[in-house]
């Protein structure tokens, strides 16, 4: 636990430049907050406080739930201001990797409540066949516990059960064009929104035809390719969408829609210890921790990312900027360029196998998370095979995940952990069933 000192300093200027009406909401802290440091940030940069946790009073069901088990929270890590990827985002716990909204409560709760909660990233569980490929399927198919930050909508009612609200973010409309949209235009447009999330719900409610993604990339991708002319979603999301598309996509605000995404921690709805616990974790967190995390969450990307200056005024923080900021720099960067990483991933064994099989191949989905991962994905002009490549930088070590679809039309899989060079064979063959031995 950090040893309690002064509040962050500037959340004045956090508030004020997230249009909060009440910057005293996101200011004057307690004694007992503490202030996050400038190189380590647990969901938000420098200026997001942490208090001390307070012990949380469970039943006997609770503790016997909870007490020494592990908790899997699923999430997105291409949902850029919500969660991401830090290695450094641990404050009371340093093995937690979570960043955004969500690593600030999953913070909080792994600190208050008797288990060990472990981040899932989602991308690393598509790998498998059938595989979740958002947060919420992963509840769903009982490869994770916890959502932290998801809207309830129809589509999960049915499997998941939710806390309180903890954040409210405005959803806007977003396009590659200097355009400004009115509600009304969507209808006859070609838009495009995240499946299952609460800007689907809202477009669902207005009968508004739209595409379904699986996460703000592939969306904002999509506007990008023309496929779509207008992104509905949470304008972060959407900014950072386009940070880590490949190619990248500059993406505009065009006008909100006065309508909030309400998000929400989401459990499986037969885990009713689990939820009550989390119910009371979350309510044991200060109103001026949330305001903090509220603040810093709705600083508009588009004028701040690109000015170290400004995002570190904006978030009561010095001239470092913050993680959130040096990562997003950092992969838009490396996506842009390709770089070594990119050039060792397409040169090894089962990729120049791949490529020689299937050429006029298409190997532009490639994502590099700094020091801690990368991963390639290379597939056929047809669309009928392709090879993930993830690379795990700290032990060296490489998952390779085929795809090809056989005779009969059936996709098959076949995955490998081992050295470079043991799926060659089976990419160079016919397309088989796996043996599962």
């Amino acid at each position: 636990m950090m040893a309690a000192q002064d509040a962050a300093a500037g959340m004045d200027d956090a508030a004020a430049a997230a249009g909060m009406d009440d910057a005293a909401a996101a200011a004057g802290m307690d004694d007992g907050m503490t202030a996050m440091s400038d190189d380590s940030m647990m969901g938000g940069p420098s200026g997001t406080v942490m208090p001390d946790v307070p012990e949380i009073d469970l039943t006997d069901a609770e503790s016997e739930r909870l007490t020494g088990k592990e908790i899997r929270v699923a999430y997105d890590p291409y949902r850029l201001p919500i969660e991401l990827y830090d290695e450094n985002a641990g404050i009371y716990d340093s093995t937690l990797s979570l960043g955004g909204i969500s690593g600030a409560y999953l913070g909080w709760i792994d600190a208050a409540l008797p288990a060990d909660f472990v981040p899932v990233d989602v991308a690393v569980l598509a790998g498998e066949p059938g595989a979740p490929i958002r947060p919420t399927e992963a509840i769903r198919d009982g490869t994770a516990d916890v959502v932290m930050a998801i809207a309830p909508t129809d589509e999960v009612r049915g499997y998941m059960s939710f806390t309180e609200s903890h954040t409210t973010l405005p959803i806007a409309m977003a396009t590659t064009s200097d355009t400004t949209l009115e509600v009304d235009s969507l209808s006859g447009m070609e838009v495009g929104a995240v499946s299952g999330y609460g800007a689907a719900r809202w477009l669902d409610s207005m009968s508004v035809e739209y595409r379904g993604y699986a996460t703000g990339v592939e969306a904002v991708s999509a506007l990008g390719a023309g496929e779509i002319n207008v992104f509905v979603g949470l304008w972060a999301v959407a900014f950072n969408s386009g940070m880590m598309a490949v190619p990248p996509v500059d993406v505009t605000n065009a006008g909100p829609t006065g309508q909030s995404e309400m998000l929400s921690i989401g459990y499986a709805s037969s885990d009713t210890e689990l939820g009550s616990a989390l119910d009371k974790a979350l309510a044991s967190a200060p109103d001026e921790m949330r305001a903090s995390i509220t603040a810093m969450a709705s600083v508009d990307p588009a004028e701040v990312f690109g000015d170290p200056d400004a995002f570190a005024e904006a978030f009561g923080g010095d001239e470092t900027v913050s993680s959130l900021a040096g990562m997003a720099g950092e992969i838009d960067e490396i996506n842009r360029s390709g770089g070594e990483t990119r050039a060792k991933l397409g040169a090894l064994p089962e990729a120049m196998v791949f490529k020689e099989k299937y050429p006029g191949y298409d190997d532009s989905e490639f994502y590099d998370f700094g020091s801690s991962e990368a991963e390639l994905k290379i597939t056929a002009a047809d669309g009928s095979a392709s090879l993930r490549i993830n690379h795990m930088k700290e032990d060296g070590t490489f998952t390779f995940m085929y795809m090809c679809t056989d005779s009969a039309g059936i996709e098959q899989y076949h995955d490998d952990d081992s050295a470079a060079g043991g799926l060659s064979d089976i990419i160079a063959g016919p397309c088989i069933e796996p043996d599962f031995g």
